[in-house]
């Protein structure tokens, strides 16, 4: 990798996270129920399918609104998810199928510095009740904010990520540091590449990413990673209001939760 290459992708994601940042605080950071929906996604013939909760017409008018802009920028199809419920616990649905997601963030937080093994994902597969939460604006404000006192680190994809983002090779530049939250130490990290942009923080004994999907104004929202990566992502839609006409701002995330007392014994593709 040239250093040419590397300041040009240091450049990209420095000026990335902190225009998401920017964008977002012309919103309200008050959040409803209403405002936020889960979604499924699958892909069939290189196009996107959403999977979208029944009764969003009555129910989540904006979020359904947002959606249809989605769809209409990204060429995706939106679907009223009538299928059979499976009633599995979640943990046991992530196992039926190979973790990439889990192993490609897990190894990339070793990269950085993280110290131990590979992590496995929490189980069940969620915050505990315990353990801070920071709202995704807060943390993209906190690591905006924050670059230059983060350790920087530009490195080239693990074979996890080759695979899950189908054989994207291009440098990942890499920030993480410790911050404080209220009077709390946690240590904060962000990573950015063409189709990665993952932003996360460690919480008591869990470390929790969330892979940013999609996203933007509701003029204007696009994909922030491609297909590959999408195939059978379960992810939550946010939007953000904002008191100008047009100008409501959605994100589509993905969270994994990495249980930092646990070690990943399965790293084969």
């Amino acid at each position: 990798m040239s250093s040419a290459q590397t300041q040009s992708a240091q450049t990209n994601a420095t000026t990335w996270i902190q225009g998401l940042s920017t964008l977002l605080r012309t919103t309200s950071r008050k959040m409803t129920i209403a405002d936020r929906t889960s979604v499924s996604i699958a892909i069939k013939k290189n196009k996107a399918s959403l999977f979208l909760p029944p009764d969003m017409a009555s129910l989540q008018q904006n979020n359904l609104r947002y959606l249809h802009a989605l769809a209409k920028n990204t060429d995706c199809r939106l679907i009223e998810d009538r299928r059979s419920v499976d009633l599995a616990p979640l943990n046991e649905q992530r196992n039926r199928k190979p973790p990439h997601m889990a192993m490609s963030l897990s190894l990339l937080l070793k990269q950085t510095g993280l110290p131990g093994p590979l992590r496995t994902l929490s189980m069940p597969h969620r915050l505990k009740q315990e353990n801070i939460h920071i709202p995704l604006p807060d943390l993209i404000d906190l690591m905006a904010g924050s670059l230059d006192r983060c350790k920087r680190v530009v490195i080239l994809p693990n074979r996890f990520i080759i695979s899950f983002l189908g054989n994207d090779t291009n440098p990942i530049v890499g920030y993480a540091g410790k911050l404080f939250i209220g009077n709390q130490e946690t240590t904060v990290c962000y990573f950015d590449s063409p189709n990665l942009r993952t932003i996360g923080y460690r919480s008591g004994d869990q470390f929790v990413l969330h892979y940013l999907i999609a996203g933007g104004p509701i003029r204007s929202p696009h994909l922030w990673t491609n297909l590959n990566a999408l195939q059978g992502a379960q992810a939550r839609l946010q939007v953000f209001r904002s008191p100008r006409d047009g100008h409501d701002f959605g994100i589509v995330h993905s969270s994994t939760f990495l249980d930092l007392n646990s070690e990943m014994t399965h790293t084969t593709t």
